[in-house]
């Protein structure tokens, strides 16, 4: 490959990204190959590690550019114009989009009427922990479920000793509802969010529901109800208890850190292919010039020296390296100060930032530090002509400092 040819930019899986952040108030744009969120007034400019997250939620008083709708579909990063607080959905990118043979699937499912019920027993089981009773159509499951959810809002309220009229909010108007309601809104805006990522990353359509149904939505409020009551809703009643200023703030936050602790990333593709797979027939092949996935999963590979979850603390600095290299580290890695980067990635990642760095690194030069498992803990490589030479030592990663060039061309005494 020519060193001028920048290599192609390829999304990671979607395990193996942060779930989501908010962008308010500023003008969203490319800088250096870099996404970043521009404050006019003050001139502050923040960058976002585009290709590190599942969904960016885009709130009232946020404008996109060409060039960043662009470099986010690229990277397969969905984003999403929300209402205040994330609670009503205008519109949304999608990051690839269904496929063919993946609609046609989920199509037969949700229209043979036999089919389409045995999908939604799944997702009753899955979601209540039993099996449905048995000789119920999908509209009587509906009620049951829906008995069983109101219910369960009553046990959330009780435990966490927050009053509880029903769920009632109305999404065109945010402050009307009462605290608890509008907690449990802006939680359940960040559950769908992430769901609809895993749901285009995997090739299906949002639209074509099973319980759900004559929404835009409504895949998405299927799979996102499984994981409903075991992340976000407790999240919200957490918060609405402690009656915070800036509640949709801190139920983001909240909800950002039950989808890290259960890792609910690497559960999403799996649970729909499992509730699909509950109808019995087999997915089509996929014709010979199908659109691959947005966000392929890549098949399981070992990765010697990483956490028990594969994922590891990565370090990348940078000196005297082109611009295009510094926007394509940004895409996956935080810039924390000039030329010094930093992420929690995989092995798999890992190695497709490092044929970045190898290819557009040019005259520059770069070391790449990470986390593992070995004696040291840490392992690193480095690029380009540099005085430290990384060495192998007695079984240990050291570096070897070579003399000053003068010294190894004999002008000087050899050490």
């Amino acid at each position: 490959m020519s060193q001028n040819i920048p290599p192609p930019l390829k999304p990671i899986p979607m395990k193996d990204r942060v779930s989501m952040i908010f962008v308010y108030y500023g003008r969203i744009d490319v800088k250096d190959g870099a996404f970043v969120v521009v404050d006019e007034v003050n001139g502050e400019r923040k960058h976002i590690p585009v290709g590190s997250v599942a969904c960016i939620m885009l709130e009232p008083g946020t404008r996109v550019s060409h060039a960043a709708v662009k470099l986010a579909a690229a990277v397969g990063t969905l984003l999403i114009w929300v209402g205040e607080a994330g609670v009503r959905l205008y519109s949304s990118g999608q990051p690839g989009g269904a496929r063919s043979d993946k609609l046609l699937y989920q199509a037969k499912l949700a229209l043979d009427e036999g089919l389409r019920l045995s999908v939604v027993r799944k997702m009753f089981e899955m979601r209540f922990g039993e099996k449905p009773p048995e000789r119920r159509s999908v509209d009587q499951l509906r009620g049951i479920e829906g008995a069983r959810v109101r219910k369960l809002y009553e046990l959330m309220a009780k435990r966490y000793r927050v009053k509880w009229k029903g769920r009632r909010y109305d999404p065109t108007d945010w402050d009307s509802g009462d605290l608890v309601n509008r907690c449990v809104s802006a939680a359940t805006s960040c559950i769908y969010g992430i769901t609809e990522a895993a749901v285009l990353a995997a090739g299906y359509a949002p639209a074509v529901g099973f319980l759900h149904s004559g929404k835009p939505l409504s895949f998405v409020y299927d799979i996102a109800d499984i994981f409903k009551f075991e992340t976000v809703v407790p999240v919200a009643f957490r918060v609405a208890a402690k009656n915070p200023s800036n509640p949709d703030r801190q139920v983001r936050i909240a909800c950002r850190d039950i989808f890290r602790q259960s890792r609910i990333l690497n559960r999403i593709i799996p649970t729909i292919e499992e509730i699909l797979s509950a109808g019995g027939i087999e997915p089509p092949p996929p014709p010979a010039d199908a659109q691959p996935p947005a966000i392929p999963e890549p098949e399981k590979i070992g990765d010697e020296g990483h956490r028990a979850n594969s994922m590891s603390m990565l370090v990348v600095v940078t000196e005297n390296v082109p611009p295009r290299l510094r926007g394509r580290l940004a895409v996956w890695l935080l810039e924390i100060r000039a030329g010094v980067y930093v992420g929690d990635v995989s092995r798999r990642i890992r190695e497709m930032i490092w044929e970045q760095i190898s290819i557009l690194s040019e005259t520059g030069n770069v070391a790449m530090a990470w986390a593992t498992n070995t004696e040291s803990g840490f392992d690193f490589q480095t690029f380009g002509e540099n005085r430290r030479v990384p060495i192998e030592y007695d079984g240990l990663r050291l570096v070897s400092f070579m003399p000053p060039p003068e010294k190894i061309n004999g002008s000087a005494n050899a050490l």
